[in-house]
């Protein structure tokens, strides 16, 4: 049983890296309201429908290509798609800013700032269009370098939300530390 389980499990990672390749993963948009219900902006993730596996979520999308080494590749195309789709919806009148989660593999990888200025110039975003949602474990053990990779990101007009303070690793000292936009 567990040996089946390992294959189906190493199945799935195989058909999601492919879809990842293919450019053919789902992105679902869901709203994100104020106190009042507002919509206020919308939030990006990827969605995977397997047929063994059945649908994953962001989440579990996300954990998937992690463990498997392709985080990187499935957080570009997360971005170059919600992007492009921010652009067409600005075309169609609806203006609302898009929160987009970078893992803290996505953000510590090398040349992610350089990625990210050339999906946004490509697809002509401006100031305010694109929040990235990060978790605050990525700062716990890389501080500086996460400090000095969030004022890159927010140099190209891009606000920062941090996810995760005071809960696990982060603690609260954080807030003081690091230059986010929302939390």
């Amino acid at each position: 049983a567990v040996r089946k389980e390992r294959e189906r499990h190493q199945r799935t990672v195989e058909r999601l890296r492919n879809a990842v390749t293919d450019e053919t993963l789902e992105i679902a948009y869901r709203p994100i309201v104020d106190t009042e219900g507002t919509t206020v902006g919308i939030e990006a993730g990827v969605r995977f429908i397997d047929a063994e596996s059945g649908v994953l979520d962001d989440v579990a999308c996300r954990e998937l290509a992690e463990s498997a080494g392709f985080a990187p590749e499935l957080g570009t195309l997360l971005l170059q798609r919600t992007c492009h789709d921010i652009t067409a919806r600005r075309h169609e009148g609806h203006l609302r800013w898009t929160s987009v989660p970078v893992s803290p593999i996505e953000l510590l990888t090398d040349g992610f700032v350089d990625r990210l200025a050339r999906i946004v110039v490509a697809n002509g975003l401006t100031s305010g269009d694109l929040w990235l949602h990060l978790c605050a474990d990525a700062a716990v053990e890389n501080e500086e370098r996460v400090i000095a990779i969030i004022g890159e990101i927010r140099g190209l007009g891009i606000r920062v939300a941090l996810d995760g303070i005071g809960a696990g690793s982060s603690p609260l000292l954080l807030l003081a530390e690091i230059p986010a936009d929302g939390f």
